[in-house]
């Protein structure tokens, strides 16, 4: 089954909640239905914060009877608003699609958009064809993304947390999801929430599901490329976030601090800073003793000279 990348309109700002399901299903059908990997949307298998997976019935040239649709919602009807911290941190891009998306422009949130699904489209790809346990890929669009279902045609698998396991058993599926990780890793990749409740159970194995919020070890924040380029010990990298988050609190302390004392300055009255005058200052403690008066001298005025013997004194003539 190749895979194929795809265009929609699904996140356009016409959409409202009410007829959001019936627009979604004949979009799905249109998208994927053309590329001849459905022939129907039979409904809905599970909806979460900012998607829901429809249950779609295969195209036989496929291969399998049922496939998972899963369709990312308009901004606006999504309950998850994380995606703005992600912005830039995953995709490369310029530093004005990065401030589109943080500020929340209208072609930042469609820019959002569009960079979540093909991040989790690039991730299914790369963890099926590590080997990880992940439903398999097949096709994406703009807004949605077309895989194999974990289930059967009556619905989804369940999630990890609602099966009972042996001690044998949840053992195993430990050592498993374990191993799962370490494909994870191998790919400098972390899911970022991995629980119980993204975890579905199937064919009597665990099946990882919900990855676009895993992060790329070496790009996320820009310090993974540094830690990579230099050798750490294993709690330096913690160490520096650390000691850089209290070096920004006491920054920001001070910042209040300062404030704090303009505006104090600012609410007293004039009269409070004017110095107090001689009559008003309290008396000291202890009195000085008063201070000796220096003599005037008179200055000194340099005498005559007396004329030489023999000699008479110079005369004007």
């Amino acid at each position: 089954m190749s895979k194929r990348i795809g265009g929609s309109r699904l996140s356009g700002a016409a959409f409202t909640r009410g007829m959001l399901a019936e627009m979604e299903k004949a979009e799905v059908l249109a998208q994927f239905g053309g590329q001849g990997l459905i022939s129907d949307v039979l409904g809905v298998v599970g909806d979460g914060k900012e998607a829901t997976v429809y249950l779609c019935a295969a195209d036989p040239s496929v291969g399998v009877e049922y496939l998972a649709a899963k369709v990312y919602r308009a901004a606006k009807f999504r309950a998850f608003r994380g995606g703005r911290s992600y912005a830039g941190e995953r995709t490369a891009l310029d530093s004005r699609a990065k401030r589109a998306m943080r500020t929340k422009t209208d072609t930042g949130k469609r820019m959002a958009q569009r960079e979540w699904v093909a991040w989790e489209w690039e991730t299914l790809c790369r963890l099926h064809d590590a080997g990880a346990d992940v439903p398999e890929p097949l096709a994406s669009s703009a807004d949605a993304i077309l895989m194999e279902l974990v289930g059967d045609g009556e619905g989804a698998a369940p999630q990890l947390r609602f099966v009972e396991l042996s001690p044998d058993e949840a053992r195993a599926v430990l050592e498993r999801l374990q191993r799962n990780v370490e494909i994870f890793l191998d790919l400098h990749l972390v899911h970022g929430d991995l629980s119980a409740y993204n975890v579905l159970w199937s064919a009597e194995r665990p099946w990882i599901i919900d990855v676009p919020q895993s992060l790329n070890l070496h790009t996320h924040s820009g310090r993974g490329s540094r830690a990579a380029a230099s050798p750490r010990a294993p709690g330096a990298a913690t160490c520096e976030a650390s000691s850089a988050a209290d070096g920004r609190r006491a920054a920001r302390a001070r910042r209040r601090a300062r404030r704090r004392r303009r505006r104090a300055g600012r609410s007293q009255p004039a009269c409070a800073s004017a110095p107090l005058s001689r009559a008003a200052r309290p008396p000291a403690s202890r009195a000085r003793p008063p201070r000796a008066r220096r003599a005037r001298v008179a200055p000194l005025r340099p005498r005559a000279r007396a004329p030489a013997r023999g000699r008479r004194p110079a005369t004007r003539r």
